[in-house]
């Protein structure tokens, strides 16, 4: 398997400025010492769906998860989401984040090849989708 460098995207603001990291290591001169834990509140989630928006001077996404309940038969007409987080974005983090994303799809499709979304599965595989309850 290739070894693929894990991506950090930072900003921070200096006098004022929202600037690079490296760009304030070039301005102080020295190196910056960050260490990084893990709040009490931390937990790991799977995105089943995000909405996404804009607003004056920030960007903001929720990540939703679908909610199945194990005593009941599922119905395919009908789910049910719940809202796991809110995120508010600057919109120069976001550029950043739209750029550290481009480059780690970039990177996984060179280890474990394109990603296909749905509907270019579908189209290439109608079978998979025949006997799906929501086509009966």
């Amino acid at each position: 398997m290739k070894n693929i460098p894990i991506l950090y995207m930072t900003t921070s603001i200096c006098q004022g400025e929202i600037v690079e990291q490296d760009e304030i290591i070039k301005l102080i001169n020295t190196q910056i010492k960050a260490k990084a834990e893990r709040s009490e509140n931390y937990r790991e989630i799977t995105q089943d769906r995000i909405f996404a928006g804009i607003r004056e001077g920030y960007f903001v996404y929720v990540i939703q998860n679908e909610v199945f309940d194990t005593n009941k038969q599922e119905n395919f007409e009908e789910k049910n989401f719940v809202d796991e987080v809110q995120v508010k974005v600057s919109p120069q983090q976001m550029v950043k984040m739209h750029k550290l994303f481009g480059q780690l799809i970039k990177n996984y499709e060179e280890v474990y090849g394109e990603i296909k979304t749905i509907e270019q599965i579908v189209i290439e595989k109608p079978e998979l989708m025949k006997n799906h309850p929501s086509r009966s």
